[in-house]
């Protein structure tokens, strides 16, 4: 699992808040809620009490310790404007000693609006467990729990418009801090912290893919089959093996706007070939149909990476890797342009995802979706041609090989977003200018993304 490691953290207190449903117009809602826990996930030493209410203990303590760990959520009323982040409710995490294999490695917060009208919609939010190795940095000791998504799949209608809720979490308490999907709790301490939604109003398209692959790029001696097709192999296997190979299967399919949506699905085969017969590179051709649009192409150039094998399984997991995930090409639906940005998710059994990224272990064979997020791009400002000068902030650091970073930023310390996308380090300095107002107040900080 994912972890992020902050060179700086704030502190704050806790504020709760959540809550029926009252919807007083399209763009504005209030009410009041409730949530509980369920479906925890986790080995067959697993744990766990009070699954379908508020409060979840999980994981057996260990002898010395008093700390148990448990979830908690409470609800409040709340009114919300569209668009506009609110406090959604309280998060509480107690961070308690268990023994290795007692605790749950997932489990689901369902949050309950009950609209005015009496009906109830339920949102479930999939929640992944995290530990980490306990040393002198409480910060890094910090276990973490992270929002397996970032929007429910149940949608609110109202007067035939389509509503999602999202949701993040917001300022913690001293024991804890947070980053958007994530929350960590220091080692033995009790925290909580907001949850911040949000209620948006999308549009849903509807369409069908299909895709090949094309344009390998490797090695005088590299060997490729299927070129133009929806099943590509690459490599040299030895004797009595396979090679390497992808099949993309296309699909129907329903987007939300802004949201990732499976538009079909990605099969790896991570198999044994001879050394120097291996692609590099090679493209995704993309293919679209809207009703009403014509069949449009879309290129999304992936990178093969061959990792040495080891006892290591999930270390050993060869990679492809969407190298420019947004397509430089836009989306045409009715007048209206769109960006395209792919990802992987829902990996079956051989492997895992990690957005832009999908790890399969040595000679095995495995599937992801593959999602697309379609953003609605406005039209620009007329330009200003005033001149202006400002003055610039200059972000360096030391970067140690394969280590990833992210470069944040905030005007108050508290909320932070990410600036650019994430770095991977070779060893060097790396040096970036931002530009900023000469009073602005805004800070910088560095973070490491660690497994």
């Amino acid at each position: 699992m994912k972890r992020l490691r902050s060179l700086l953290f704030w502190r704050a207190v806790p504020f709760f808040v959540l809550g029926s449903l009252e919807v007083l117009s399209a763009a504005s809602f209030s009410g009041a809620s409730s949530g509980r826990f369920v479906d925890p996930i986790g080995p067959a030493e697993m744990l766990v009490e009070g699954v379908g209410s508020v409060q979840l203990d999980w994981g057996r303590i260990r002898p010395g310790s008093e700390v148990l760990s448990f979830f908690r959520f409470e609800g409040n009323d709340f009114a919300a404007e569209l668009d506009s982040p609110f406090l959604i409710g309280s998060f509480e995490y107690s961070n308690g000693e268990n023994a290795i294999g007692s605790a749950p490695e997932s489990v689901s917060l369902e949050i309950q609006l009950a609209f005015q009208d009496e009906t109830i919609e339920t949102f479930v939010f999939p929640i992944v467990v995290g530990s980490t190795t306990n040393g002198e940095n409480s910060e890094s000791s910090a276990d973490s729990v992270s929002l397996g998504k970032r929007f429910a799949e149940t949608e609110i209608l109202v007067a035939d418009e389509r509503f999602v809720l999202g949701l993040e979490f917001g300022r913690t308490s001293a024991e804890g801090f947070s980053i958007a999907n994530q929350f960590s709790v220091f080692e033995s301490q009790v925290a909580s912290a907001e949850l911040i939604a949000t209620i948006t109003r999308v549009d849903v398209l509807s369409g069908r893919s299909a895709g090949v692959f094309d344009n390998p790029v490797g090695s005088d001696t590299t060997i490729t089959d299927g070129e133009g097709t929806d099943t590509f192999t690459w490599g040299e296997p030895p004797p009595g093996a396979q090679p390497n190979r992808f099949h993309f299967d296309g699909a129907e399919f329903e987007t939300i706007t802004g949201i990732p949506s499976t538009i079909g699905r990605f099969e790896y085969f991570n198999g044994s070939v001879r050394t120097g017969t291996a692609a590099d590179t090679l493209d995704l051709m993309l293919l679209l149909e809207f009703p009403g649009s014509a069949l449009r192409s879309f290129r999304f150039p992936l990178r093969i990476i061959s990792t040495a094998n080891s006892a290591d399984q999930e270390a050993s997991a060869d990679i492809v890797q969407l190298e420019v995930p947004v397509s430089e090409r836009r989306v045409e639906v009715a007048g209206r342009e769109f960006s395209l940005e792919l990802s992987f998710s829902n990996a079956s059994d051989g492997g895992f995802t990690e957005l832009h990224r999908f790890f399969v272990f040595e000679d095995a064979v495995a599937s992801a979706d593959l999602q697309a997020t379609l953003s609605e791009l406005l039209p620009e400002p007329e330009p200003d041609l005033a001149l202006s000068i400002r003055t610039a902030v200059e972000v360096e650091f030391q970067t140690f090989p394969g280590g990833r970073y992210r470069i944040q930023s905030s005007v108050d310390l508290l909320e932070w977003e990410n600036e650019g996308e994430e770095i991977v380090g070779d060893g060097r300095k790396f040096q970036q200018f931002f530009s900023v107002p000469a009073d602005s107040t805004r800070g910088f900080r560095v973070i490491d993304v660690e497994e």
